[in-house]
This record gives structure tokens, sequence and C-alpha cells, in this order.
């Protein structure tokens, strides 16, 4: 009898389908001192505006890099990336809260499968080597399609570490690159990528 049952209840978990993951409304980069745990600043990504796009889950690999991406009537139009800068490597740490494990995707946003995992290779290293900077700029940077703002990350209203400063490398209507600093020295690169008929924007 007892084996009956334990049959039953095998079967039945075979063919049942599991409950649905709820995905939170955000998810978050965090962005710390590996070391002392600190943190220096969170990134919250919506996954729903009013504007009708959304971030959706990217990947995460180690504590070095993490992606995700901007959606639009379920079309990839926006990319985030932070790749720590190997010199921090030390020290730094680049992590999420309620980004979907099941759900990861490819930098090119494709998505990913059982037979064709995303490896850790896939996320990028920083695009180039960036120096120390004294200053401090925060951006206000703009992801658009004509003259629509459809997101915005606006590094003027972060709560940031004291420790922690930011830089606008560079700037063209695909791509905008800004570094943080921890005490002037370059610890993360971030870049913000627009796909298909969207384009970026700052006011720096």
């Amino acid at each position: 009898m007892k084996r009956a049952l334990l049959f039953t209840a095998l079967v039945l978990t075979l063919i049942l389908p599991l409950p649905a993951v709820s995905a939170p409304d955000v998810y978050t980069i965090t962005l710390s001192n590996l070391d002392t745990g600190e943190l220096w600043w969170n990134a919250p990504y919506d996954r729903t505006l009013s504007t009708g796009v959304g971030w959706t889950d990217g990947d995460r690999a180690g504590y070095k890099c993490a992606y995700g991406f901007l959606l639009r009537n379920g079309q990839v139009v926006g990319r985030f990336t932070f790749t720590r800068i190997p010199e921090a490597a030390a020290y730094t740490r680049i992590n999420d809260k309620y980004m979907l494990e099941g759900s990861r995707h490819y930098t090119t946003g494709n998505l990913s499968s059982r037979r064709n995992p995303v490896s850790q290779s896939e996320c990028p290293a920083p695009a180039e080597s960036y120096a120390p900077f004294a200053g401090s700029q925060l951006p206000t940077i703009q992801f658009r399609q004509g003259t629509t703002v459809l997101e915005v990350r606006n590094y003027k209203t972060l709560d940031v570490h004291d420790d922690v400063t930011f830089q606008q490398i560079s700037k063209t209507n695909k791509r905008v690159v800004v570094v943080a600093y921890v005490d002037g020295l370059p610890a993360i690169a971030i870049y913000y990528d627009a796909f298909s008929n969207v384009t970026m924007s700052s006011d720096l």
C-alpha cells in the first residue's frame, strides 16, 4: 500500500505543472565592498514602466558583472551592463536582488536554454582602461524613441556611499558610459546601450 501511495505521489509530481514563479515588480543591482560588505549604492530596475517599457532579467557572472534588458512589446530596445574593472577586483562586488534565475538571456537579448546555457564568459569585461578621477559628475541619462522618453537613469538622485563618485566617460546616440570610482580609483564601468530605433541621451 505504501509503495502504491509513493508511486502515485511520484506520478502526480511529474505530471502536475509547477506553480508559476512570481516576479517582483523591481529587481536591483547592488554595488558594494567585497571585503567589508559596505553598500556603495543600489540600482533598481522596474519591470513595468508607465511609458510602456520594462526591464527584464539578464544575467550575472559571479561578482564581476551583471546586465539586463529594456523591453518594448517583447523586443529588446536597451541594455545596461555593470562590469568590474580588473584593478578593483579585490574589493568590488556586483550582485543582484530578485533577478530571476529561470529566464537568463545572452548579452544579445536572446533567451538561453538548458541545452544552450549562458556561460560566465558571456558577461563582458570593460571596453577600455580607465584612469583615476578626482572630480564628480552626475548625469541624467535617457532612453528615447523619437521625442518620447522611455526610461531615465538619474545619477543626481542616487543615495551613494561617501567614497563613491562618478564620471560620464562618453556619449553617443547608442551608448552612454559612466564609471564609478572608489576613493578616486576606477571600480565599475556602467554601459547603457540602445537598440533598434531607440537612442540614448544625457545632460552632460
